[in-house]
This record gives C-alpha cells, structure tokens and sequence, in this order.
C-alpha cells in the first residue's frame, strides 16, 4: 500500500512551492515518487534557489515553512473536533 501517491503529494508541494517562492525558491518532487508515482514510505521534496538567494532569503522560506506546518496541524484539530 502506498503512503505517497504522486496524486496526493502535487497539492502539498504545490502549497511548499507557494511559500517559499517569494523568498527565491522552488520545490519540485523528486524520488520514488516521481519516478514511480508513489512510494511505500515517504515523498522526498526538492527545495532550491531559483538564482542567487541570500542567507536572509533562506531562513524566510524555512520560516514560511513552518508556518504553513503550523496552519495544516490546525486544519487537521479541526477536522478531528468535527
């Protein structure tokens, strides 16, 4: 059974592509999922600097990032209260 499919990780890594694009990257799918179109265990996600990025610019995205972890766990409580 896979964890991955190719289906459900284009809209996670469409949101991941959405945060950090402003601050000069991008994030593609890459591995087992790309290849295969689902993986048994994970999805691996390619973040890289579209051009020249700063040390400032990096620590943006993670913390675009981190937010966008932070609005899902939220999103999931509230789906488990309803």
């Amino acid at each position: 059974m896979a964890v991955w499919t190719y289906a459900e990780a284009a809209p996670v890594v469409e949101a991941i592509a959405a945060a950090v694009g402003p601050h000069g990257f991008k994030a593609d799918i890459v591995g087992s999922v790309a290849a295969h179109g689902a993986s048994d265990k994970d999805v691996d996600v390619l973040i890289s600097p579209v051009g020249a990025v700063t040390l400032d610019a990096v620590i943006d995205a993670v913390a675009a990032i981190e937010r966008l972890n932070r609005l899902r766990e939220c999103q999931r409580r509230r789906a488990r209260l309803r």
